[in-house]
């Protein structure tokens, strides 16, 4: 039997061709990266032939539950959502649920092949980071862009989360830009550009002014830094390599908190204070401030959920519920409407009731697992182990204070990262089923 048909071949092309193209411009063009989707997409669903394989992983199985749970769940709220703009948003605010579910057709594709991943990887940061200067007017560059903290390209929320996510993998994954070239250019060009991408991210970070993407950059850089690192590429750098790049990065970001400390400083200050106002009095009489103003809005999130805890109130409806609840203390300082929970969990509650946050507890407990076990079988090199880890508690810090869920940026990232770390267990899982091979005449990864 032949390895593979000329169409498989193709197909394999195509799915392969999509997922990089993918990768590339899902932080940078969103039509591009929709192109790239549906091809890998497309070709996964008349590629694979693995499928009573997947209707017995874990993972596939909650995917698939979640899927059918958000169908339904639509079915049911949709005759009783005001016909409009509501009905509309909750069918669209479900389906981009439902496209969280596509982690799966992405992860087939990179194979659990680490030089894949990494080079993904590599093309998501620079899609990023050409997105960000792209944005910037150049004719008229000045220190005024950075007060405008990047609203042209994303939120500040979200450009900091990205940013400190890139920092993270550029400290982790900072030996593969060393590479085996004997050449000194080679390998100084590659660590230059290393250094320039560091800087980059790491200022964006920084200017992002979004202390929860601080907070849990803190929290996932204290975790890089007590995980050990034996076996790691750069291990023969001993204890000297331990402390030299902690040392470098640490000396680029006080630097660059001193050059901008004014903002940060600031930033931090009234954060202090409103949390100080807030203990020692009512929060109803606490002056509006991010902070006061996420706190009432939980409080508000919280007792409306407990109206229909096991199943919400239907996807997208707390933004419209806000608008309309007559409370002046869940608008911002500039007398708007909040329009969302600004809690990823709380979200999940409100909109998609207990069922829906165990389900998706569950998948990420399922992933996460998986990783571990595939580390620990010696499949996954420890770079990427700490990377995925560092990446899974920063996003879960993250999502205490801001709510991306259903934009595109976040199911970009998420179908990306989440689709890289189930890609060894099904690569695993593919390869070592010897029926799925016959049947499919190829080996499990494209």
């Amino acid at each position: 039997m032949s390895i593979s048909s000329p169409w498989d071949e193709q197909l394999d092309r195509i799915g392969l061709f999509g997922v990089h193209l993918f990768a590339l411009f899902a932080l940078f063009g969103t039509a591009v990266a929709s192109v790239g989707l549906a091809l890998f997409l497309l070709a996964f669903l008349l590629r694979f032939r693995g499928w009573r394989l997947l209707g017995r992983d874990p993972v596939a199985i909650l995917c698939l539950l979640f899927a059918l749970y958000l169908g339904l769940h639509m079915l049911v709220f949709y005759p009783i959502m005001p016909l409009g703009t509501a009905a509309r948003d909750m069918v669209e605010t479900g389906a981009d649920w439902a496209k969280l579910t596509l982690l799966v057709p992405f992860a087939y594709w990179v194979g659990g092949d680490p030089n894949r991943t990494r080079r993904l990887l590599l093309l998501l940061l620079l899609g990023f980071t050409v997105g960000f200067l792209h944005k910037i007017d150049w004719d008229t560059f000045d220190a005024t862009f950075f007060q405008t903290r990047f609203h042209n390209y994303l939120p500040a929320s979200a450009f900091g989360m990205l940013a400190g996510l890139g920092t993270l993998g550029l400290i982790t994954l900072r030996a593969r830009f060393r590479g085996d070239s004997g050449s000194w250019f080679v390998c100084w060009t590659r660590m230059l550009l290393w250094g320039l991408l560091l800087a980059i991210a790491a200022e964006g970070l920084v200017l992002s002014h979004s202390r929860g993407a601080w907070l849990a950059f803190l929290i996932a850089a204290l975790f890089l830094w007590l995980v050990p690192r034996e076996s790691d590429r750069d291990a023969h750098a001993g204890r000297g390599g331990r402390i030299a790049a902690p040392l470098v990065f640490g000396t680029l970001l006080v630097l660059l908190v001193v050059a901008h400390w004014d903002r940060v400083q600031g930033r931090l200050y009234t954060g202090t204070l409103a949390v100080m106002q807030i203990l020692d009095g009512n929060l109803d009489k606490v002056k509006p401030s991010p902070i006061s103003s996420r706190l009432r809005v939980w409080r508000y999130g919280f007792e409306e959920w407990q109206q229909s805890p096991w199943f919400g109130l239907g996807a997208s409806t707390s933004r419209h519920h806000i608008a309309t609840s007559n409370r002046p203390a869940l608008m911002t300082e500039d007398q708007q409407w909040l329009s969302h929970l600004h809690n990823t969990y709380l979200e999940i509650l409100y909109q998609l009731g207990l069922v829906g946050l165990i389900l998706l507890t569950a998948l990420i407990w399922v992933l996460a697992r998986g990783v571990v076990a595939e580390h620990r079988a010696g499949r996954i090199p420890r770079d990427l182990y700490r990377f995925l880890l560092a990446t899974l508690i920063f996003v879960l810090v993250w999502n205490l204070f801001e709510y991306r869920a259903v934009r595109h940026d976040w199911r970009f990232f998420w179908i990306i990262c989440a689709g890289i770390a189930y890609s060894f267990h099904l690569h695993t899982l593919l390869r070592g089923t010897q029926s799925h091979l016959q049947r499919s005449g190829q080996g499990p990864r494209p």
